[in-house]
């Protein structure tokens, strides 16, 4: 072989060889994943905040409605006057309620006459009682007498007899004592009879009194039916002058003078004449996620804010955290509703209200639900959920770099496809963590990190970290897909010169 073409074969080899390494280079450079990094940093204070939205509403407050329908005659006040408890609001035309009043007023008058009247036949019915007792007493009194009497004169005749018998005595002295005997007889039977019919007459004088003790309670009841629709009607009287239930702030007025008021059913919101706030306790009704108000708790502090008002901080604190969503009705008809959303109401009493506030106002509230000092902290953005081996006690088992590089690849992929061990046998699970970036070797490893609060944007952490780690934050795209042992290029730019986002707030 000559050297000439030694030569051209030794030129060929170098092409090859460099067509292959530039290969190899420019498939390296497309795999290389572009991310941003950030550090594990320590701060002093981390806030974790749940916000909600909502309205401004008066602690205390009325919807007032009426009972009666009526035209309104009077109307002393207007929308934005302070009132106090039992002031003059409004006056309906009473003239149909007191007539009504008249009415019942007469009923109620003619059941107690009633009642009276059989009173007083009562009252008749046992003075006739107490003399058909004396009667008795005294036809009794004859009864005995006469009976007695009776049975001397048969006592009498019976010694006649037997004079009579010896003829010690005429006849004419017998047969006058036998008359006498006779006539005594038929006055027991006479006294007899008039004791039967006082006894009647008593008895009939019972019946009665019964009778009009029956009359008597029932017109008593009558007049107790009367009394209490005498008093509604006295109550619906009274009702055409509404006054004041709380001392506050007339809010809304819906009604003028002449219009007529309609009783209000089931709070219809056309029924409401007019609303009275407390405006001395000023409260923020705002809806919160389910997701959150576990964590929301009772005299947690929080910062309100109002539209109206964006430039004002209003502090305030929980006082009422709702137990049952908004809007819930208890009764499950809908697979698809109970798969939404729901919001629970919380209350934030606002410790020194403006006089500017008003009920209605939109308002958002965060709440301070905990507070950690001295914490771990990285960028909410950086944490991912990635599916992993783990062991039998679910800890997580890392791939080795080596079982990488010989199954010929990078990346989870190539780990997936080619490890020397078993891995049907290894079981997995889905760990929350974060992607270490390992500067000597260009690559990112996944590391599972134990989380605690979180703030705006950063979160607490508690386990697999340490403050200066250098980890992946972004973007959210590529984060989306790397996968462990990737290879990355860091392109920062100006991030790390970028002033990092407020962790904490005042409370």
């Amino acid at each position: 072989m000559t050297s000439k073409r030694k030569r051209l074969i030794g030129l060929v080899t170098l092409i090859i060889v460099g067509v292959v390494v530039t290969g190899v280079v420019l498939a390296n450079r497309k795999l290389r994943n572009v991310v941003q990094t950030g550090h594990v940093e320590r701060i002093e204070v981390l806030d974790s905040i749940v916000s909600a939205s909502g309205e401004i509403r008066a602690k205390n407050f009325v919807d007032l409605q009426t009972e009666i329908a009526g035209v309104i005659v009077d109307l002393p006040v207007k929308e934005g006057d302070r009132v106090k408890q039992g002031d003059v609001l409004l006056r309906i035309d009473p003239f149909q309620t007191r007539q009504d009043v008249a009415s019942a007023q007469a009923q109620y008058d003619a059941a107690m006459a009633e009642a009276g009247s059989a009173q007083v036949q009562i009252a008749t019915a046992e003075a006739a009682l107490a003399r058909d007792e004396f009667v008795v007493s005294a036809s009794q009194s004859e009864l005995t007498q006469t009976e007695s009497n009776r049975d001397r004169l048969k006592s009498q005749l019976d010694r006649k007899r037997g004079l009579y018998e010896k003829q010690v005595i005429s006849i004419d002295d017998f047969e006058a004592a036998e008359s006498a005997l006779k006539v005594a007889e038929s006055q027991v039977v006479a006294a007899q009879a008039r004791v039967e019919q006082s006894r009647s007459e008593r008895d009939s004088a019972r019946v009665a009194i019964d009778q009009w003790k029956k009359q008597h309670e029932a017109a008593t009841r009558r007049a107790g039916g009367a009394q209490a629709n005498l008093e509604r009607m006295q109550d619906l009287l009274s009702k055409t002058t509404i006054v004041s239930p709380l001392s506050g702030v007339i809010t809304k007025l819906n009604v003028e003078k002449g219009e007529r008021a309609v009783p209000g059913i089931l709070s219809n919101p056309q029924a409401t004449l007019m609303t009275i706030a407390d405006l001395s306790t000023i409260e923020a009704e705002i809806k919160v996620d389910e997701t959150d108000i576990i964590n929301v708790s009772i005299d947690d502090p929080s910062t309100v804010t109002v539209d109206a008002l964006p430039d004002v901080e209003l502090k305030g604190h929980v006082t009422e955290i709702g137990n049952s969503p908004i809007g819930d009705t208890g009764e499950l008809t809908r697979s698809n509703t109970n798969q939404e959303g729901k919001d629970f109401k919380v209350v934030v009493r606002i410790d020194d209200p403006p006089a500017s506030l008003r009920p209605g106002l939109s308002a958002s509230a965060e709440i301070f639900v905990d507070r950690r000092e001295n914490v771990l902290v990285i960028p909410l953005q950086a944490v991912t959920v990635r599916e992993v081996r783990v062991d039998a006690q679910g800890h997580y088992v890392p791939p080795d770099p080596a079982e990488l590089e010989r199954a010929g690849g990078v990346g989870a992929d190539a780990y997936a496809a080619g490890p020397p061990r078993d891995d049907r046998k290894t079981p997995k699970k889905e760990l929350e963590g974060v992607f270490v970036f390992v500067r000597d070797v260009e690559r990112a490893r996944f590391r599972p990190v134990k989380l605690g609060i979180k703030g705006e944007s950063d979160v607490e952490v508690l386990e697999g970290l340490s403050e200066g780690d250098e980890i992946v934050t972004g973007s959210y795209k590529v984060l989306r897909v790397l996968k462990d042992y990737d290879l990355v290029k860091v392109e920062n730019h100006d991030a790390e010169n970028a002033p990092r986002l407020k962790r904490s707030r005042r409370r």
